[in-house]
């Protein structure tokens, strides 16, 4: 994997996104409560981790297109931590996950698409719209 041209997805309720960006930066509540912002790299363990973390979420859902090295915080590729209150369709991927060690800056972000509900999961957005503005 070459981080210097990796693309990482970061998967966010659109109520949560709207109240998370402040600036030119993104910052969500896990920043705080774990220590590092959660995301996912490639379509598949992406839509896998959507389907077991935001299936019961009501509303529209984001998917974050972000190019790694545009990042400012910290990037590091880690061993997902199981959660008690998820599934774990994602951890059987047997991926590295990538965490943001600090808020997001917002010129990282390549596009925003919207994750399309199929049944429990979710399919791959169309496109990604690089003015996110509209969707804060």
């Amino acid at each position: 994997m070459n981080i210097q041209t990796e693309i990482i997805y970061h998967i966010v309720s659109s109520a949560n996104f709207k109240n998370d960006v402040v600036g030119s930066m993104y910052a969500p509540g896990s920043l705080l409560r774990t220590g590092f912002i959660h995301c996912t790299s490639g379509e598949e363990t992406t839509l896998l981790a959507a389907e077991d973390f935001f299936s019961n979420i009501k509303g529209i859902i984001y998917l974050l297109k972000i190019v790694v090295n545009a990042v400012i915080a910290p990037v590091r590729f880690e061993d997902a931590a199981p959660s008690p209150e998820s599934g774990k369709n994602q951890l059987e991927a047997g991926s590295l996950f990538p965490h943001i060690y600090g808020s997001l800056n917002m010129d990282a972000i390549e596009g925003i698409g919207t994750l399309t509900r199929y049944g429990t999961g979710f399919l791959w957005p169309d496109n990604f719209f690089p003015d996110f503005t509209k969707f804060i």
